[in-house]
């Protein structure tokens, strides 16, 4: 038997497609699986490509970590389950190849059959090779048979309360259980490089959907027009108004995101300083300052200048560019985005402003500056359209 130690993305992607074009049958168990069909996932798309040498997958979803897409893939799969309830945690890394002729590999280590478990994180593993069966190979199998009686296959109605689960958790989860490793946080530094001046409406709203906050952020900006809509911002509930704000606090937040699935944390938060203090008192000149921008038609610099110097007229608010533009992206969407202190690093980079430069001042002239990119001028008529410069924040905020 051969033994070789695997600590390089690179080489482990290699194996592992070799792995797959060699042997003609698999069996795994594994704790977390992406959506083979991501662009930057290229192992998913090989197990596709072999899809019919499967023989025995388990795969588990523990903390809604495995894609929602994946399950959908193989939902009528005969050789696929998935593992939802155990005493403990399933979180095996366990993949057997073999042939019928004896010939067998496996491998095993740290690396869940997910994007970032093959190309981005530190893992380790082990390659195991062999020309015939043996007391290893036995044990590997006999383990992927055991968690496969544990396992079931998906229902069309259990996949839909999955996803709605995954969707859910998935902005507001901090970690895993205790012992594990916090999900990885992309970057949001290649929107830089993908979405350009020249960038058509079709590849701009393609990213958009790619985020999984995509359509969570329609669903709230959807609710936001109808509460403008409805009456002046100083005769909305205290809730209404704090939602709106981003002044809304984390147990009211976990409360509204179970019964009414909104999640009113996106577009950004102000939980410090003194505007959360004027929501909360109903301050009057908040609302005087919503008045100069129309909910709908165009919007010009007089009215947005009318809008802040209202709100600086407010003793003791400090008007930086998140108190000023998270409103603004909540009553119109479609010309304004939210900027706060994980969108500014993204956005200084994408516009060459230097971030002590993005100010409230300067917020307008930024605002014309991206509405000058060929997404923005040039929309299709789709559900992201009215919503097309708010939901920038799916694509430019660093997450913590």
């Amino acid at each position: 038997m051969h033994i070789e130690f695997i600590s390089d993305s690179e080489n482990l992607c290699e194996q592992f497609t070799k792995l797959c074009e060699q042997y003609e049958c698999f069996e795994w168990a594994v704790a977390w699986a992406s959506d083979p069909e991501q662009d930057e996932f290229s192992i998913g798309g090989t197990l596709l490509q072999y899809r019919n040498k499967i023989k025995r997958l388990v795969i588990g979803c523990h903390f809604y970590q495995t894609s929602p897409e994946f399950i959908k893939i193989f939902i009528n799969s005969k050789q696929v389950k998935f593992l939802t309830q155990t005493d403990g945690t399933f979180h095996p890394k366990v993949y057997l190849f073999y042939n019928r002729d004896g010939k067998w590999a496996a491998l095993v280590g740290s690396s869940n059959f997910t994007c970032a478990g093959f190309t981005k994180n530190s893992e380790a593993n082990i390659l195991l090779t062999g020309n015939k069966d043996n007391h290893i190979r036995d044990a590997i199998s006999t383990y992927i048979l055991k968690q496969w009686e544990k396992a079931d296959s998906f229902t069309k109605k259990e996949l839909k309360k999955y996803r709605d689960a995954y969707e859910r958790q998935k902005p507001v989860l901090k970690k895993l259980s205790k012992g594990k490793v916090k999900p990885v946080r992309e970057s949001k530094n290649w929107v830089i490089e993908k979405i350009q001046k020249t960038t058509p409406w079709e590849k701009y709203e393609k990213e958009l959907r790619k985020d999984r906050r995509f359509k969570w952020g329609i669903k709230q900006l959807k609710e936001a027009h109808r509460l403008f809509a409805k009456c002046s911002f100083n005769k909305l509930t205290d809730d209404e108004r704090k939602y709106l704000a981003g002044t809304i606090g984390k147990n009211k937040r976990a409360n509204i995101l179970e019964s009414d699935k909104i999640d009113w944390w996106m577009f950004g938060t102000v939980m410090h300083g003194t505007l959360k203090t004027h929501i909360n008192n109903n301050n009057k000149t908040i609302n005087e300052a919503l008045k100069a921008i129309p909910l709908t038609g165009n919007i010009t610099k007089a009215m947005y200048r009318k809008y802040l110097n209202k709100l600086r007229s407010i003793e003791g608010l400090d008007v930086g560019p998140a108190v000023c533009s998270r409103l603004l992206a909540m009553k119109r969407p479609d010309f304004f985005v939210s900027l706060n202190k994980q969108s500014k690093p993204v956005i200084s980079k994408k516009y060459g402003i230097p971030m002590a430069k993005l100010t409230a001042d300067t917020y307008w002239d930024l605002i014309m500056k991206i509405h000058e990119d060929d997404w923005y001028r040039h929309p299709k008529n789709t559900e992201a359209k009215p919503y097309r410069m708010a939901l920038m924040d799916c694509l430019i905020r660093e997450w913590k």
